[in-house]
């Protein structure tokens, strides 16, 4: 990783996809400025994330790109203002658990369109 962004300027992101609860302490040694995970699919590395001392900010996956529904505005919202309390209000950056080409186009839209509105309904309610 470290020969991958050797000489990057750019903030230096790296997604692992699955359960990487096991492996997360190793990967906050590594010299990356964003870690992107599958939250909603494993909100389990909540817990790993609140017990690991770390620097870098959570590229935070809270819609599921392995369901073909969208999931509500609602249920969204509830998995991002877990996050927040977990890893802080500064550190998260919202995105989907990973890419959502095999999602219909509808689906994936919906997907995407739901998460603005979570994150706009949950920093409201911050604010």
């Amino acid at each position: 990783v470290s020969a991958i962004f050797e000489g990057v300027e750019l903030p230096r992101a790296l997604h692992v996809c699955g359960d990487v609860g096991g492996i997360f302490s190793k990967l906050v040694e590594l010299p990356v400025d964003i870690l992107d995970h599958e939250f909603a699919a494993h909100p389990e590395l909540l817990d790993v994330v609140s017990d690991t001392n770390f620097t870098q900010k959570i590229g935070y996956g809270c819609v599921r790109s392995d369901v073909n529904i969208a999931e509500s505005v609602h249920e969204i919202s509830e998995r991002i203002k877990k996050g927040i309390a977990c890893a802080g209000h500064g550190r998260l950056m919202l995105d989907p658990d990973c890419g959502l080409r095999h999602l219909s186009p509808e689906v994936a839209r919906a997907k995407l369109e739901n998460m603005v509105k979570a994150r706009e309904t949950v920093m409201s309610n911050e604010g």
